[in-house]
């Protein structure tokens, strides 16, 4: 990422807080790491890679700055890094527990997660 871009970073940070702690609430784990670092990368042709404690993002997939960004690029930041941080939360090793998600329950999840984080708004 480069220095220009830090100021578009608040986003993904403030949206990957809430959704490491609506995803605790949900399915009942604490999650396992003391932290979670998230880079942007340019020219990455993955949406994201998770790796544990780490999860590397295309730039698209991370970079939002209101008044300037889309609502749709809104909503792909708050996916992304939705489904980024559902991976390091499913495999919750040092809990022993493991989350299986029905179709059902993604659905709600969905709806839930649009709610918290505002995501239309």
């Amino acid at each position: 990422m480069h220095a220009q871009a830090i100021d578009q970073t608040p986003y993904s940070l403030e949206t990957g807080v809430k959704i490491l702690t609506f995803f605790e609430k949900y399915f009942n784990v604490t999650y396992p790491l003391p932290k979670q670092d998230m880079i942007a990368i340019p020219d990455f042709a993955a949406g994201a890679m998770e790796n544990w404690g780490l999860i590397t993002y295309r730039e698209t997939a991370m970079l939002y700055q209101p008044g300037v960004s889309s609502a749709s690029n809104k909503q792909r930041v708050a996916v992304v890094v939705s489904h980024a941080l559902a991976h390091q939360v499913y495999t919750v090793s040092t809990t022993g527990k493991t989350v299986s998600v029905t179709s059902q329950e993604n659905k709600c999840v969905k709806t839930k997660l649009s709610a918290e984080l505002k995501v239309n708004k």
